[in-house]
């Protein structure tokens, strides 16, 4: 089993349509973009990783390492529809030495705050 066409397949399945705009030129992709925690978990305790208390106006990504989404580092915009993320951390997934997709967390850009 290639793992790599197998995790681009799923991505295609459940994603949707993700655009960046790297030196001039603009990328569009399909990428599955999610919130970090489940608003049903949010009466019943707080959420929490590993790494501590998780900030629940972040998104976790995880998308291709080919047709653009090898731009999506830290600081990319990223758009979705009519919202924009911001690119605050990233790295890729490895399986057996090979890079197969790239994981990062967004935040959420509201136009008017900043």
């Amino acid at each position: 089993m290639d793992v790599v066409k197998a995790i681009d397949g799923a991505i295609q399945q459940c994603g949707r349509p993700v655009s960046l705009i790297y030196e001039g030129v603009e990328y569009v992709f399909t990428a599955c973009i999610m919130p970090t925690s489940y608003s049903t978990l949010k009466h019943v305790q707080v959420p929490r990783s590993p790494f501590g208390q998780i900030d629940e106006k972040q998104y976790v990504y995880y998308g291709p390492l080919s047709n653009g989404g090898e731009y999506v580092l830290k600081d990319t915009l990223l758009s979705v529809g009519k919202r924009t993320y911001a690119v605050i951390l990233c790295h890729d997934f490895h399986y057996q030495q090979q890079a197969v997709f790239r994981r990062a967390i967004l935040q959420e850009v509201i136009e008017g705050n900043g």
